[in-house]
């Protein structure tokens, strides 16, 4: 009591005492026993007096609040007029033993310790299982019924039947709990022989209780929720099941370990093997199920039989255990055909085959027989006549092992898929009153024979058209299907079992006396989710859980969660959705509503399979047998992959917006035009999603009806094998195939769908970054075998006339119309040089794809010698935001930035691509021509609204010939109050504003932070997004706003500064682990060098490169300033994912170096570079430039909604970065157990201008001299004079036509149709090929692109080999006729692409 007025006193302290520095550390022990398993659980909320337990009500609201402050490391009571001192005061109570009053100079860190187990407890209860009807954290004092029982035990409470719905506790109806006293074994810590939904589920029995629960894992289980919840974990040594869950020993050996007194298994794996419950009773351990004696004699099912008719219970004909074959037919004609073929030992479906011929023995024996040894280790078979019209039925029975059994009444488990259960419901409607009665005394006259002891299932079959029950098995363990009875009987079956190996259950079963059907509240039904795919014979899907989403008016079993990971080596059950209703039917609707307020995506589900189910007219009669799903026919409006095609994504339009300011890109369409034509071709609204096929489309098959078109580049597109017209609406019928073919012009197609696909939206889109695992099926490309749904499938209206419009004009030869700049001259070329790159066409680099097109053509002639302090290359500029279509020099290459490119960077850009044209890129091939003709604002804005009217009328799209018009890309200047911002256009719906010189300044950046505050708090919906970089701050504004009408707006904010810009600005302390080196980051360097370039200045190693450039006596000098420097966050997204564009604070820490030219094509996640003065940590695994240091944790969070974290990126701009140094083997092992919060050390704080340019004068001296001998070094060593020479590629280049060499074989010779590198070659000369054989595979845009064979024939010449790059028409072999004829003789023939 003294520390609870202690507490309640500190609570109320004034913020005045907070203003002084008293702070109020509250140590780990003071937790709730959900947060600290080293508490007492019984300190109870009836130890305190009336008044001072109503804060309780505000616990839950504030939870969060004191997570932040936890996550601080630091708890603060700090009232400022918003009670937080309630909600504090609240969360502790319960357990609170001391306040220690300390002041930051003293004080010490032992809350901080606790955080990350804190955390996982929070996560748990706040973020799955509250929301999941679980209920909130269980307060003592419940303040409405539909709180976490006191005791989820087994009380009785007069009340009417409760409403189950919102956030229930785990038993759905605890308001009117049988309960019995507290508890009074000495059972203190107990194992969990388990994994998956079931150890979630009795871990929070156990927490209920206030037992210590251990957890045993695998590796693959490390991450997941039963560790998450449990109060300490074990990890089980081995790789298969059979070596960690299956390994009895092992789990003995944690049990001993960890002090527990106890094993609980669940169900599954241990839960019915009496050699392991034998073992562990002669460790001393206590097995809490049935006796080992009691689990052979009843798992052994001929034992059980014979015991069973003992008892006097009615058994189906049958024969003893048959060892032949020959023995099997013998007895299966004594009994008659049809017949079930059953392992001794089976259970859950397994070692069970039905028969209705002798050819069905002989098939059927081997098989049940290995299925027994393998999964039971038992091999015994016998054989039972099986009963047509049967319905399952089972009891449910309690014995306490002294001659005292109880039943618990029935279930009803009859619908059933290939002998699995399916969907569950307690009582068993389907029965009689009298039979029921019968059923459960014949249950407790077989369990009385053997003093059964704990839970345990007697299975009956019921012959529907007799009405006469059998003697089935009996399961002596907890069944999936136990939530019924709970629900039904309020009651706690894992308590209940607790209570019997505690001895401790004589008040359990005086409230047991005898449960009659009168004495059941309501009815329950139970759905198992399973992932597995109906429509593909229920095959199993793995994959990660990517959207979740469970119903608040259920009971839901899990243990999933966003990001968790589903593998074929368990179980695929994901959850048990258990609903409760006042009567079947009731039970039934809310059935329905729950599944359909079921969303799990990430893998393949049976939830539509179960909706179905649910309203099915036989199941709603309650008319099925255990055979009535044999012949269900499940139908989905969802179409299936049969091929691929070698990249094809679900998109929509216009894609991921407002999210370039940290880096995620927008995605959609890279033709946005041919998309936008599907649906409006078909009706849809413009934002629905449909598909992208990149050179060779799908082939589909639709289990529905619906209605498709399909637009963009040329192909053929068949339904069934019937060709049918692009740029029209078809219908495709049930069972209908769907092929695209080839693109023959152009390079995408596009597929639009009635209804649009539905896959799950993530920041607003359905659009797949398959580059960053985001969005579309699952964050990547169509595989074969994917199920997609369709958005809807019902009736379709009839369509009159075929809406069709002229198929846009598709070449090889572009006209690409571009507005100049943002980067031109006089700043960075000379203008004649800057023509040029207009005069003179590109090419389209085989290296392409959807993050950017490589342009091949002439070399830019820069008009500087380097980037300053941006880096070496006279391309260089301090990293600045990009517009979707810049065209920038990355070095002396010219790529163009799409849709899925990078948002961040340090190169310029000479012209951006308009709106109206941006869909050609799309379209565009590697080896096709471009020229870029400039054209002024007004005309890119007249070509994007005849682009819309062409989509809005479904006509011609115009085609252009515009006049070039170079103009100054400085479109406006900023003067207000001595500081100016230029402004240079960056594409027709953008601008980029340039602040301060050249050079990196505070001062710059705190006035660039202004700006941007300033929109934030007065937004303008005529700007759409303010990015920042290091010296400027990229606008996106309302396509339909004029150029001037933005400047003006800008203006307007600039104006509103005022005089003086913000003194200080918040900005976070972030220390992050590195390893200088890491494996992963030399591998990607050496990647580079065998793939890529091999010859590079910063090869072999980047860290020396950095060394030897900056005149540093020895490499180590680069871990020495990396540790010591502290970066400052100016901007987000330099290469994907949050990742921070951040420069050295101290001046002396900026290092010259260069970014790679050409880029690298992999770079790992958090790994950290350098690129001239500026740092960035890679956000995820992604091309790059900068030279690598070493490797940190991941900064973006794919799964941080479940988490609790409120975004997925870490850092904000003005965050300063500081490493630490950790060892490979740290990082790995936190990287791999998905720890590394646990590394992460966040400190709020602020930046002040003043002070930071003062300590900045105060060591000028010494940093100019720094850079002054830095400088001096990079002269006398030329790599700048290296830098400047154009980079040239040494790949070979095969198929080219020699001019002096004369063709004398006759034949056909085979050319490309795409340009790429030859990376397989699949033929040899002198081999006969068939029509449509591969030839050769080519990589080109990141894909893998199979040549084919025109026809068939001999190959006389191979004219490429693996490794050589081909362009369009290179010859690839000259094929002749089989017996070498002449008819085709120099006749020139593209190769077919697959």
């Amino acid at each position: 009591m003294d520390a609870v007025n202690s507490l309640l006193t500190l609570a109320k302290a004034k913020s005045k005492r907070i203003a002084q520095g008293s702070w109020y550390k509250i140590n780990s022990s003071f937790l709730p026993p959900i947060l600290s398993s080293n508490i007492n659980p019984h300190f109870h909320k009836n130890h305190l007096p009336p008044e001072k337990t109503a804060p309780l009500k505000m616990a839950t609201q504030r939870w969060k609040s004191i997570g932040h402050a936890f996550q601080k490391k630091q708890v603060f009571v700090n009232d400022n007029g918003q009670h937080n001192e309630e909600a504090f005061s609240a969360a502790y109570l319960r357990h609170l033993h001391e306040v220690e009053i300390s002041n930051p100079a003293n004080a010490n860190l032992d809350v901080w310790q606790d955080w990350n187990r804190w955390q996982a407890e929070r996560r748990l209860w706040n973020q799955y299982l509250e929301p999941r009807g679980l209920g909130a954290y269980p307060w003592p004092s419940p303040p409405h019924p539909s709180s976490f029982p006191k005791n989820l035990g087994l009380e009785t409470v007069p009340g009417p039947t409760p409403e189950y719905g919102g956030r229930k506790k785990l038993l759905e109806s605890s308001s009117t709990q049988r309960v019995v006293a507290p508890l009074s074994s000495e059972l203190t810590k107990i194992v969990i022989a388990n994994r998956g939904e079931i150890a979630v589920r009795i871990a929070f029995t156990l927490k209920k209780l206030g037992i210590h629960s251990v957890a045993v894992y695998s590796r693959q289980d490390r991450g997941t929720l039963h560790v998450a919840v449990a109060d300490c974990s074990h990890l089980l040594e081995g790789n298969t099941v059979a070596e960690t869950y299956l390994d009895g020993k092992q789990i003995i050996k944690i049990a001993k370990t960890s002090g527990a007194e106890a094993i609980i298994p669940g169900y599954g794996f241990l839960s019915e093997n009496a050699d392991f419950a034998e073992e562990c009773e002669k460790e001393g351990i206590i097995w809490i199920g049935p006796t080992p004696h009691q689990m052979r004699t009843l798992g052994l099912k001929h034992l059980a039989l014979e015991l069973a008719q003992q008892s006097g219970i009615p058994l189906l004909h049958g024969s003893a255990l048959v060892e032949t074959v020959e023995a099997a037919l013998t007895e299966a004609d004594t009994i008659g055909y049809p017949l079930m073929m059953k392992s001794t030992a089976g259970g859950g479906g397994i070692g069970l085959q039905k028969c209705s011929t002798p050819e069905d023995i002989q098939t059927a024996f081997a098989t049940v027989s290995h299925q027994g040894k393998t999964y039971f280790n038992e091999s015994g078979i016998f054989l039972e006549h099986f009963v047509e019209n049967a319905r399952h039925i089972e009891v449910q029975i309690i014995g306490n092992g002294q001659g005292d059994v109880k039943h618990l009444g029935l279930r009803d488990c009859s619908l059933q898929r290939r002998n699995q259960k399916v969907i569950e419901e307690s009582p068993a409607t389907c029965i009689s009153a009298e039979t029921s009665r019968q059923m459960c005394e014949a249950a407790l006259r077989l369990a009385k024979s053997l003093s059964y002891r704990n839970v345990g299932t007697v299975e009956f079959i019921y012959d529907s058209t007799t009405r006469l029950f059998y003697f089935l098995e009996v399961n002596t363990r907890l069944q999936v299907e136990h939530s019924v009875t709970e629900a039904v009987l309020r009651i706690d079956l894992v308590e209940a079992m607790i209570r019997v190996a505690s001895n401790d259950s004589s008040t359990l079963f005086d409230s047991f006396s005898e449960i009659a059907d009168t004495s059941l509240f309501g009815h329950a039904i139970e759905a198992r989710v399973y992932a597995e795919n109906p429509l593909q014979s229920f095959r199993p899907s793995n994959g990660t859980i990517s959207e979740l989403s469970f119903p608040d008016n259920a009971r839901v079993d899990t243990w999933i969660s966003i990001g968790t990971k589903i593998t074929s080596s368990f179980d695929p059950l994901l959850a048990k959705v258990t609903v409760h209703g006042t009567n079947r039917k009731d039970a039934i609707k809310r059935l329905q509503s729950a599944l359909r307020d079921t969303e799990i995506s990430g893998v393949e589900t049976n939830l539509a399979y179960l909706q179905e189910i649910a309203a099915w007219g036989l199941f709603e009669d309650n008319a099925f047998t255990t055979n009535s799903l044999n012949t269900f026919e499940h139908s989905a409006a969802v179409f299936q992959v049969l091929d691929a095609g070698p990249l094809t994504t679900v998109q929509d339009y216009p894609g991921r917006l407002d999210l370039w300011h940290v880096g995620i890109p927008p995605s959609g369409p890279m033709d946005d035009y041919s998309f936008r034509l599907a649906n409006k071709i078909l009706g849809n609204a413009p934002h629905l999603a449909g598909l992208e096929c990149t050179s060779v489309g799908p082939t589909l098959l639709f289990s529905c009806a619906t209605t498709i078109t399909v637009t963009g580049a040329t192909a053929e597109v068949t339904v069934d094998g019937v060709p049918v017209p692009m740029f029209e609406a078809v219908r495709v019928n049930p069972c209908q195939v769907l092929k695209i073919g080839p693109a023959t012009s152009g390079l995408r197609t596009y597929l639009g769908i009635e209804g649009g696909i539905a896959v799950p939206k993530v920041f607003g889109s359905c659009s797949t970054f398959a580059l960053g695992k985001l969005g579309g099926h699952n964050g990547r490309a169509l595989c074969k075998d994917d199920m997609l749904p369709i958005q809807s499938c019902k009736s379709l209206q009839k369509i009159g006339a075929p809406t069709r419009i002229i198929q846009p004009p598709f070449t090889n030869r572009w006209i690409l119309h571009v507005l100049s700049g943002p980067h031109a001259y006089p700043d960075f070329f000379d203008k004649s040089d800057y023509e040029i790159l207009f005069s003179e066409c590109w090419k389209v680099h085989y290296n392409s794809n959807r993050i950017g097109v490589r342009l091949t053509g002439p070399r830019p002639k820069f008009a500087r010698n380097d980037g300053g302090e941006a880096g070496l290359h006279p391309s260089n500029i301090h990293d600045s935001p990009y517009s979707i279509g810049s065209i920038s020099f990355t070095g002396d290459e010219a790529v163009i930035g799409t849709c899925d490119g990078p948002s961040l960077g340090g190169f310029l850009i000479f012209a951006t691509v308009i709106t109206a044209d941006m869909w050609k890129i799309g379209q565009m091939k590697p080896g096709d021509e471009i020229k870029l003709c400039a054209v002024t604002i007004d005309e890119a804005m007249t070509l994007e609204k005849e682009l819309r009217e062409s989509i809005e009328e479904l006509s011609p799209l115009p085609v252009a010939v515009r006049s070039p018009k170079i103009t100054d890309p400085v479109v406006g200047r900023i003067n207000s109050h001595g500081r100016e911002i230029i402004c240079r256009q960056a594409g027709d719906a953008a601008i980029l504003l340039e602040f301060g010189e050249n050079e990196f300044d505070i001062r710059a950046s705190f006035h660039i932070y202004a700006f941007i505050q300033h929109h934030l708090r007065f937004p303008d919906k005529a700007i759409r997004e303010l990015t920042p970089g290091a010296r400027s701050i990229h606008v996106r504004y309302d396509p339909l706003s004029t150029q001037g009408a933005i400047i003006s707006l800008l203006t307007m904010i600039e104006k509103c500064l005022g005089p003086a810009l913000p003194e200080s600005a918040s900005s976070r302390t972030v220390s992050l682990p590195l390893v200088i080196e890491h494996k992963s980051t030399l591998a990607a360097v050496d990647r580079y060098s065998r793939t890529i370039r091999s010859t590079a200045p910063w090869l072999p190693n980047n860290i020396d490169f950095l060394a030897k450039y900056n005149g540093l006596a020895h490499r180590d000098e680069i871990a020495n300033i990396v540790f010591d420097a502290t970066f400052l966050v100016l901007g987000l997204g330099d290469v994907f994912f949050g990742a921070p564009c951040a420069i050295p604070l101290d001046p002396r820490h900026r290092l010259f170096g260069t970014k790679y030219s050409p880029n690298r094509s992999f770079t790992p996640d958090g790994t950290v570079g350098i690129g001239g003065q500026y740092l960035c940590i890679y956000g995820m695994d992604s091309p790059g430039g900068y030279q690598l240091i070493g490797r940190t944790v991941p900064i973006w969070d794919r799964w941080a909604a479940a988490k609790g974290k409120e975004r997925m990126w870490m850092f904000e701009v003005f965050d300063r970065i500081r490493f630490y140094s950790v060892s490979e083997e740290t990082l790995d092992e936190a990287r791999e157990s998905e720890t590394t919060d646990n590394l992460v050390k966040i400190e709020d704080g602020e930046l002040n201008l003043a002070d930071y340019e003062a300590w900045i004068k105060e060591i000028s001296e010494e940093a100019s001299e720094t850079r002054r001998l830095r400088l001096q070094t990079l002269k006398e060593t030329g790599l700048v004079d290296e830098l400047k020479q154009a980079y040239q590629s040494d790949s070979s280049h095969g198929g080219k036509e020699d001019e002096g060499e004369v063709l004398n074989d006759k034949g056909m010779i085979v050319r490309a149709d795409i340009a790429g590198r030859c990376w397989q070659c699949t033929i040899k000369e002198g081999d006969i090929v068939e029509v449509g054989q591969e030839l050769i595979s080519v990589e080109s845009m990141k894909m893998e692109i199979r040549i084919l064979t025109p026809r068939s024939g001999r190959i006389v010449r191979l004219l490429v080999g693996v490794g050589q790059t081909l362009d369009v028409g290179d010859r690839i072999c000259v094929l002749s006729d089989r017996e070498d004829g002449d008819e085709h003789v120099g006749e020139n023939v593209p190769g077919v692409r697959a």
